[in-house]
């Protein structure tokens, strides 16, 4: 299995109110191959709030239960769940919006996305575009100088378009809070909800439940012919960028 690493680190204040936090960011960001999901092709690179219903989010909670949920439109663009004493929405295009994740109360560990479940996949590569009708990407970022969060943001299981690995495509993201207070409101302040705004593009695929793994023999033939070298070099052109 390849693991890819990219790490950003930013320092600042956070303030909320009349209230002042201090705060050492950080955003980390992973890159796990897993298991090959596969999908015919991709439809919209432009992909709103409302196109992903089904996809399921998972929360982990600082007591290491969990609540699952299942995305769903709320209104035009719009989509998200509402949890308990949490919520993760949308409110526009994944790639021009940021996704608000939100909690009145709950303590946040981590929460898991997957995205297959929603016909969708996340692309994580601005430039160059990769894989056909994907366009420009972006990976999971959020304004760590001035929050108080530090972040590992993993994502999972790569996808191939039409048999090719392209290196831009993942059906799965996991978010994890590695502070020691996790995600939650803040000691002091008790008036409004603390909101983490963060961005990830996504994009739709082709053809609905089009997203399958892929069989270990097939999986090695992939990775054996060589069909991923050309992803491998758009990645080591977009790590060198950052």
């Amino acid at each position: 299995m390849r693991i890819k690493f990219l790490s950003v680190l930013a320092f600042g204040i956070f303030c909320m109110g009349a209230v002042g936090v201090a705060s050492a960011g950080s955003v980390s960001v992973l890159y796990m191959d897993g298991t090959i999901q596969a999908t015919s092709g991709i439809a919209n690179f432009s992909t709103y709030g409302d196109m992903m219903d089904g996809m399921k989010i998972v929360a982990t909670f600082g007591d290491d239960t969990t609540e699952t949920l299942f995305w769903g439109t709320t209104g035009a663009n719009t989509g998200g769940v509402t949890g308990t004493g949490w919520s993760l929405s949308l409110n526009g295009n994944s790639f021009t919006t940021d996704w608000d994740l939100t909690t009145t109360g709950a303590i946040i560990k981590s929460f898991y996305m997957d995205a297959g479940l929603g016909d969708t996949v996340f692309d994580t590569v601005y430039s160059p575009e990769a894989s056909p009708g994907s366009e420009m990407g972006e990976a999971f970022n959020f304004d760590s100088a001035n929050s108080p969060w530090d972040i590992t943001a993993t994502y999972e299981n790569i996808v191939s378009v039409g048999g090719i690995i392209y290196n831009d495509l993942y059906r799965n993201l996991n978010v994890e809070f590695t502070n020691s207070g996790y995600f939650a409101p803040f000691a002091g302040v008790t008036a409004a909800p603390v909101i983490l705004s963060f961005s990830a593009d996504t994009d739709n695929l082709a053809i609905p439940e089009d997203l399958t793994p892929v069989p270990e023999p097939v999986t090695m033939l992939l990775f054996g012919t060589g069909l991923v070298g050309m992803a491998g070099a758009a990645r080591r052109r977009k790590e060198i960028k950052q």
